[in-house]
């Protein structure tokens, strides 16, 4: 990304600017408000209008640093950004006064929250106390001490929702309410990120991170600090984080933490980067960086079908863009593919295509054009920065896709999955990943890969006389880049009608009795059929169990395993002639509402040189 310089900035910020053009368009509002989504949106607001604001509880705040749970806290303070998103999207939608003065209530609402940061994020799981201030005879002693600030995800998030309203809702809200909101932003995220007096990792961090909470600065300055010398200063800090945001992405554009943060992180990037572009009345345009562009065209070549994404580390399977962002890459890029697919603005889950927790994805989403939805076309994909083998293929059924993965267990959101496949057809994983499970306070802790989501246990790998894979560094190498446990990606090879693919997973474990291990797949796209070979040397006679994972119920019928989905059946033929061990496993999921039963497919054999091969035979 280009350097900016302060003077340059300082220049770029003189220019005359708007926010939000699309807005002052004629009819545009007027057109917004007549999508499905948009009158689910004033329904809600509707529906909600005088009703209680949720409660913050002390006591379900702290059950996150007692028992490591993290809904208890978080469901509610979500409940309170939905009402609050939703129903300022609806004033600015339908102008309505009851609408506004709602707004102004939720406003307040925010305004009074002890902290803006979730118990999850916080430094030492706790809220900032301050020492007593007083005398035992009641006397004031001292002021007191200024208390580290948690500067997280979801405090910037906050800051940049309550900033933007304020801007949007401009002469319909209160003085006193304005003014408690700028107030608020800068005491609680602009000044702590320019006097470095916050603890976080994330400054100079390449996770998705450094891009929401820099990127919320930099919106919310832009907002609030008209002058062009002070604003260029913060802006020009912000620049330094997201850059070392963008250094966490391959030079192919592949983020390992897969589409859900892409979108996440990336998402914050480019609104920061629309805002700049438009405060600086054009002179700044990050979206010219020819990484950038790379990063956007990223989940549009790793998709498996419309709306099916490879679900590597912590992602969800089921993906589908904000519409937001996606209207913002096409106005930048109109070679662009990648579509939305609109869908309920709440359900249950939550899970669902408008987060109006995060407030960027879910405004941008009314308040730009509706992207126009788009075919999309067959693909081969090899992304070496990740060891990322993609290939999906149309057929008269739907796709036919496949996703390998190498890289190292050393990654953001990291799972133990190196050498792990999905296999796709028509709609369905019929060779899944797991995804993410639910996040607790040890998720993200030394005891992360005792979770089966995490652990090689829970992926189509082998255990190796019963040891696992290993998560990060690996002691017995001195060297940063042999240290890891890792994958080398052997062979990737694309043609008209196959796809080959090696790795090398020696070094994705540390067991001893292991020399060498590598992993061949296969893809015959006429045929619809994946030949999988794993040859071993080992320093003995040792068990191997291959394991392959489905959330498709298989059955053994004469005696032949198959996985019977919705449009097709996969059968699985062991070259060897071992019979395979199914199990059944429940799990939740990252939505604690959900729960869903895995099945786990082993096939055990004693070997010490030589190859286990499988055939997985797909038909419509």
């Amino acid at each position: 990304m280009r350097h900016y310089r302060l003077d340059e900035l300082k220049r770029a910020f003189e220019a005359d600017y708007a926010f939000f053009q699309n807005l002052k368009a004629p009819n545009f509002l007027r057109s917004a408000a007549t999508r499905p989504e948009a009158l689910e949106i004033l329904q809600f607001a509707e529906e909600h209008l005088g009703k209680d604001i949720p409660c913050l509880r002390y006591s379900d705040y702290k059950t996150y640093h007692t028992t490591g749970s993290r809904s208890e806290f978080e469901l509610a303070v979500f409940r309170r950004r939905d009402r609050l998103q939703a129903t300022a999207v609806a004033a600015v939608l339908s102008g309505d006064p009851r609408f506004f003065r709602e707004t102004e209530d939720l406003l307040w609402t925010v305004c009074n929250e002890y902290t803006w940061c979730l118990p999850a994020h916080s430094a030492d799981c706790t809220l900032p106390v301050p020492p007593p201030p007083f005398e035992p005879e009641g006397l004031i002693k001292t002021a007191p001490v200024p208390q580290p600030v948690q500067l997280d995800l979801f405090t910037a998030e906050t800051a940049l929702a309550l900033t933007e309203i304020c801007h949007l809702l401009d002469d319909r809200l209160s003085a006193l309410v304005k003014h408690r909101i700028r107030t608020l932003v800068k005491e609680r995220l602009i000044n702590p990120f320019m006097n470095l007096s916050f603890e976080s990792f994330w400054f100079d961090d390449n996770c998705n991170w450094a891009a929401v909470c820099a990127g919320c600065v930099g919106m919310a300055a832009m907002y609030l600090i008209p002058e062009p010398q002070p604003l260029a200063r913060i802006i020009y800090a912000v620049l330094a984080s997201v850059e070392c945001f963008l250094s966490g992405f391959g030079e192919d554009g592949l983020t390992t933490e897969g589409p859900s943060y892409w979108e996440y992180g990336f998402g914050y990037f480019c609104f920061f980067a629309q805002t700049l572009f438009e405060r600086s009345g054009g002179q700044i345009d990050l979206f010219a960086d020819e990484k950038v562009k790379k990063i956007a065209f990223f989940p549009e070549q790793i998709l498996l079908a419309e709306g099916q994404a490879p679900n590597f580390a912590d992602c969800r399977s089921d993906y589908r863009p904000s519409p937001g962002l996606v209207s913002l890459l096409k106005e930048k890029y109109p070679r662009l593919l990648l579509s939305a697919h609109s869908s309920e603005v709440f359900g249950e889950t939550r899970n669902t295509v408008f987060k109006p927790t995060h407030w960027p994805h879910f405004s941008r989403s009314f308040f730009l054009r509706q992207p126009q939805i788009n075919v999309l076309p067959d693909g081969d994909r090899f992304f070496e920065s990740g060891g990322w083998v993609i290939s999906r293929n149309r057929t008269e059924h739907g796709f036919f896709s496949f996703a390998a993965k190498g890289g190292h267990n050393g990654e953001m959101h990291n799972h133990n999955d190196l050498g792990s496949f999905i296999l796709h057809y028509s709609g369905e994983d019929y060779l899944c990943e797991l995804g993410a499970g639910v996040y607790v306070r040890e998720s993200f802790g030394s005891l992360r890969y005792t979770f089966l989501n995490n652990s090689s246990r829970g992926h189509s790998v082998p255990l190796i006389g019963g040891a696992e894979q290993s998560p990060g560094k690996d002691t017995r190498y001195r060297s940063p880049e042999a240290a890891l446990f890792c994958a080398e990606v052997l062979r990737a090879e694309f043609e008209e009608n196959k796809v080959y693919c090696e790795f090398d997973l020696t070094k994705a474990y540390s067991t001893a009795v292991l020399e060498r291990f590598t992993r061949a797949f296969t893809l015959n796209k006429q045929n619809y059929v994946l030949s999988l070979s794993d040859c071993f040397r080992l320093t003995g006679d040792v068990s191997v169990t291959e394991r392959f994972v489905t959330r498709i119920k298989p059955e053994i019928s004469d005696g032949q395993l198959l996985i019977r989905g919705k449009n097709g059946i996969c059968a699985v033929n062991s070259a060897q002639g071992i019979m395979p061990e199914i199990r059944s496993e429940v799990l939740e999921n990252n939505d604690p509402l959900a729960r869903e039963t895995v099945y786990f497919i082993d096939y055990t054999a004693v070997i010490k040189d030589g190859a286990l091969d499988f055939k997985f035979y797909l038909k419509g």
